[in-house]
């Protein structure tokens, strides 16, 4: 009875510690998820910064974006490029306002005027607040991981399968994905993020697997931005 009773004590300790355990990491786990969010987050509070935005479809890139953006006042350029066959690219700029946003080809030379309120705005306003689509990802978080690296937070996601859209690729039938992020140490000021995307393959599928890197650069410092001249005879989009 006594060797039970032992036997009893012991078990009950270790389902205890055991259960501690689990409870911290996986609290440890959320409190790191809210600092990635919250750094995600931050992004739109800088004053000025630089990013550029490339995403690959089987291993071959098809998008590439380079963006300046200031708050104050409020004005943001994108410049866009994407792949449309081997020999063929397609290229255009937008400027960003507060209450309008301009987009500008060259092929053959044409500006427009747009609303926030038309229907192609949500589309396009990605380009201009890229981080919404991260944060969408985060909800889809797994398990995950840090390292530190030379003074950098290296975090890594593995995420559970979902549905979305990004730059007018939509990401459906995901089998598996993973997220990384890297963030300044000291001050938690988000530098890059890459997610790898692996697709059920189908023949209907233009591509099977997906890679899409955003990097950001001089935060909160000079930014040479101005919208030209020429938008003021920009027509309004119907």
């Amino acid at each position: 009875m006594v060797t039970y009773h032992k036997y009893a004590i012991a078990i009950g300790i270790w389902a205890l510690l055991f259960g501690a355990s689990f409870y911290w990491m996986t609290s440890r786990e959320e409190e790191q998820l809210l600092v990635i969010q919250k750094a995600i987050n931050n992004v739109e509070d800088w004053q000025t910064y630089q990013s550029k935005q490339v995403i690959w479809a089987d291993d071959e890139q098809v998008i590439e974006l380079h963006s300046r953006t200031r708050l104050d006042p409020d004005l943001t350029w994108v410049s866009s490029r994407a792949k449309l066959t081997d020999t063929e690219d397609f290229s255009f700029e937008m400027f960003f306002s507060s209450d309008v946003f301009y987009i500008h080809s060259t092929d053959p030379e044409n500006w427009k005027k747009v609303d926030y309120t038309h229907p192609v705005a949500g589309e396009l306003e990605g380009s201009r607040e890229p981080t919404k689509f991260w944060l969408r990802l985060l909800k889809h978080t797994k398990q995950m991981k840090r390292e530190i690296e030379n003074g950098i937070q290296h975090y890594t996601l593995e995420l559970k399968p979902f549905r979305d859209e990004v730059h007018g690729m939509r990401l459906e039938d995901v089998t598996g994905a993973t997220m990384e992020l890297w963030l300044s140490k000291e001050t938690l000021v988000l530098q890059k993020m890459k997610v790898h995307v692996e697709l059920k393959p189908s023949i209907t599928k233009i591509f099977n697997q997906m890679d899409y890197l955003i990097e950001f650069s001089d935060v909160n410092q000079p930014v040479e931005i101005e919208l030209p001249s020429a938008a003021e005879k920009a027509e309004k989009l119907q």
